[in-house]
Order: C-alpha cells, then structure tokens, then sequence
C-alpha cells in the first residue's frame, strides 16, 4: 500500500501546486507527511492560530481535497470538549480530481462548439453579414455556392471576431490538455494499482482515553490490515493522548450500525443509478461503469458520491 501513498500524494502535490494557493501546498505537505493532524498540530505547524489556520484550508475542506471529522469526548470532570482531525482520504481525493478535470474539458468543448455555431458568411459587396442557417437558404444551384439575395455576390467565410474567438478557444483548450496530461497519467495509473476500500470520513478511536500504547509495536502506517494507525503528538500538560486510525469499510459499519448516519450511509450505497441504462446500485458501481457512463449519468453518480461523502 506504500505504493498508493506515494502515487496519490504526488498526484496531490501536482494539482495543489497547479490550481491552489502557496499557502495550500504548504497544508498539504505537511498533511501528506503525517495523514492526521489534529486542528490545534496542523495549525501549530503553519505557526497560525487555529482561526487563521481554518480561513485559509476552507478552499480544501470545500474541495474535499482535505477531509476532517469532529470528535467529542467527555472529561473527569463532565465537561463535553471537541477536537477536530484533519485527514487524508485517497479514494475521494481521486474521484474529486477526476470530476473536475472532466468538467473543465466539457466546458471548454462546450464553448469551442458555441463558437462554431456563431460562425457565418458575409457578402463583400454589401456588407450584410448572414448566419450559416440563412446562408444555406442562399445556396446557388448553378454552382452550388452562397449568393446574396441582393447583389447574387459570392457569399465569404467571416473571419472576425468570432473567428478570433474560435482560435482562442482552440488554443486555451490544447494548452489545458497539454498542461492536465500528466494528471491523467498519474489517474490512470492510480487505477492500474488499486484503491483500498475504507471509511469515507469516519474516524475512530483506536484506544481508551488516557491508555498507552508501545511505539515499537505498532504497525508500519501502510501496512496495517486496517490501513492505518495514527498517533497524535502529545502535548505538554494535562492534555490526554488518543491513538486514531482510519477503518475500514466493514469495521465503520459494525461499529455505527444503529446510528442514524448509519442508516443514511446503507440508503445512498443503495440508490439505484443508471450506467449506461442499466439500473444499478451506487454502492456495486465500478471503475470500469465510470468509464462507460454518459455526461448525465456521472454527474447523478458524483451527486450521490459528494452526499455519501458529507
């Protein structure tokens, strides 16, 4: 699974440096390093108060590029207090770049499209400019050319501002696909390896409150069966120390199987979709459906993923 980490980091590194602030490559280095950090650490390391910190990783947070979870725990003494974790979770941060880059191309094509459609014909003579579907009306059987209803002058291509605009589109188009190339490389080849399954969002904890645990003993962060073991750094003071990891699929639902987001996780697994057609549930979608979707279809699809993923 080391092999994942560092596919998808460099895949995250690439798009935070392409499309982000500097100072969101900087939270995503670090993130990258360590894969949980609680809120007070992370800020700690961008030297920031945690206030400033959450102004500047809202842009991730919304992009789901950077994931986080709310914890509560209960003191000695009865008081309730909350600490935020911050994660990395590989399969949404794929299936987010993944969306984006699609939807940047559909509206680049779309607009390369509109530009054709607006391109027309003018008569040099008169200077009366007509669209492609009048101009078809004008067509000459004689010579099966356009002519002008008023002068029966040859019809010419315009080669204004719409063609100008045409040009610019095609050319900020080649230049996006020259420049993204190398993102779908690193997808297709983060697909080739595999993604585990796990928890989307979920994180739980691994140890009791206030119990230790022998470093030497626990498993490489990669290796665990349960895909990860975190340590949060400890802290000077009475601050307690709590063992995180990020489950898997299986032990996130046996362990919250009665709550109620639970039940709304069963529901959206269960939403039937179309593929190609065909009805099927979200939860049985594979990578090899996502490929053959259409346009329709994976925009329902992402709907449902971003609502699973909340």
């Amino acid at each position: 699974m080391e092999e994942v980490r560092r596919s998808v980091g460099a895949l995250v590194q690439r798009i935070v440096r392409m499309f982000y602030e500097p100072h969101h490559a900087v939270i995503m280095d670090i993130m990258l390093h360590h894969l949980v950090l609680d809120e007070e650490d992370l800020a700690d390391k961008m030297k920031m108060l945690p206030r400033e910190f959450n102004r500047l990783a809202v842009k991730l947070r919304d992009d789901k590029i950077l994931s986080s979870e709310t914890l509560s725990d209960i003191k000695d003494d009865g008081r309730q207090v909350t600490t935020t974790k911050f994660f990395l979770d590989f399969r949404t941060i794929r299936d987010v770049v993944k969306y984006k880059i699609y939807t940047m191309t559909q509206r680049l094509e779309k607009k390369l499209r509109e530009n054709e459609n607006t391109l027309g014909f003018g008569c040099p003579k008169c200077g009366v400019a007509y669209s492609v579907l009048d101009a078809q009306s004008f067509l000459s059987m004689e010579d099966f050319t356009f002519r002008c209803p008023e002068c029966r002058e040859e019809l010419v291509e315009q080669k204004g501002e719409d063609a100008t605009e045409k040009e610019q589109a095609s050319g900020t188009f080649s230049q996006m696909m020259e420049e993204i190339s190398p993102i779908i490389v690193q997808l297709k080849e983060i697909d080739s390896i595999g993604m585990p399954e796990m928890s989307r969002g979920k994180i739980i904890l691994a140890l009791p409150i206030g119990e230790t645990k022998n470093p030497a003993s626990e498993p490489s962060l990669m290796d665990s069966p349960t895909l990860a073991h975190f340590e949060s750094p400890v802290r000077p003071g009475p601050k307690k120390r709590s063992d995180i990891l990020l489950g898997t699929e299986e032990g996130s639902l046996e362990h919250s199987s009665n709550s109620p987001e639970a039940a709304e996780d069963a529901n959206s697994i269960n939403e039937l979709l179309s593929v190609c057609g065909a009805p099927k549930k979200f939860g049985d979608i594979t990578e090899a459906d996502k490929e053959t979707m259409t346009e329709l279809e994976y925009e329902r699809y992402f709907e449902v993923f971003e609502q699973y993923n909340k």
